[in-house]
């Protein structure tokens, strides 16, 4: 009788260490692969952002030489510079 109770006593502390080894590693993996998303989300995020900036300034600079040709075109003293 005494045997049995050490036994299952044994065999149940090493049901519980191994529940929590799983359990940790569960909980480790779950949480690397949360970070992952957290990295791959901000990766994006990072992308629309460059990529918008790069169309904004791109959208900018063709402007500012469709500006510069019309206003040369309307008005040739602007392609010759500042007058001092």
């Amino acid at each position: 009788m005494q045997a049995t109770k050490e036994s299952s006593r044994l065999l149940m502390t090493v049901f519980l260490k191994f529940h929590e080894k799983s359990t940790r590693a569960r909980e480790e993996a779950y949480l690397q692969e949360r970070q992952g998303e957290v990295r791959r989300r901000n990766r994006q995020k990072k992308r629309i952002i460059l990529d918008r900036a790069a169309k904004e300034s791109s959208s900018q600079r063709s402007l500012s030489v469709i500006m510069t040709e019309t206003d040369e075109q309307f008005c040739p003293c602007l392609s010759v510079g500042p007058v001092l």
